[in-house]
């Protein structure tokens, strides 16, 4: 791989992951049907960032 390629993969990375901070709450929903069309997994995370519920956390 060249440089060029390797700096935007590492930079799409950082972008995927996002800022996680300490205080951060994960909502997580997995869920399993069968039946249908056969079996279907589906999972979901939200983040809610603890600057959005605690308006103290910015304060120095």
């Amino acid at each position: 791989m060249t440089i060029p390629v390797k700096s935007f993969l590492f930079d799409e990375t950082l972008e995927s992951i996002g800022h996680l901070n300490t205080g951060d709450i994960f909502i997580s929903i997995d869920a399993y049907v069968n039946g249908g069309i056969g079996k279907q997994h589906s999972l979901r995370t939200i983040v809610i960032p603890r600057e959005k519920y605690d308006p103290n956390s910015l304060k120095v």
